[in-house]
């Protein structure tokens, strides 16, 4: 994993989407390619094709929902294999600890509820970057490797 000290703080940082709604899918290119210092390379409507795209781009992060074929822990491990230097940031509409922590676990970066999508742009700068905080209604990984 990179540290912060090892990422850009200037470039646009590559990003992957998955998720098996194609209106959330394109709302969240959208949202992401809206920000200056994201560019989004890839989406997917599996986690299993969040993994090829990641095997294929490499990207910095990888944006993917909970609930879609092959999504969740799954897709976080998966992603991880073939990317290993990708954040993997899953949302979800679940607010429990137990499940964010059980993704932490898998190792993602960031958990978000769907609500603060609003402000997804700017946290995965934040996260890439690892210069300023993440929202507060964002659960972070202790460890962002997710090796806590």
């Amino acid at each position: 994993m990179t540290t912060p000290e090892q990422r850009p703080r200037s470039r646009r940082f590559t990003v992957v989407v998955a998720d098996d709604d194609d209106r959330v899918r394109e709302a969240l290119n959208d949202l992401i390619n809206d920000n200056p210092r994201l560019r989004v390379v890839g989406t997917a409507s599996s986690g299993t094709g969040a993994a090829a795209l990641c095997s294929m781009h490499q990207p910095h992060l990888a944006v993917v929902d909970v609930m879609m074929p092959t999504g969740g822990a799954e897709a976080i491990k998966a992603i991880s294999q073939v990317s290993p230097l990708t954040l993997v940031v899953v949302y979800t509409v679940r607010r429990d600890r137990r499940t964010r922590e059980r993704l932490a676990e898998a190792g993602a970066a960031a958990v978000f509820t769907k609500g603060a999508l609003r402000n997804l742009g700017d946290a995965l700068v934040a996260l890439a970057v690892e210069d300023r905080p993440i929202p507060d209604d964002t659960f972070r990984s202790p460890d962002p490797s997710g090796c806590a």
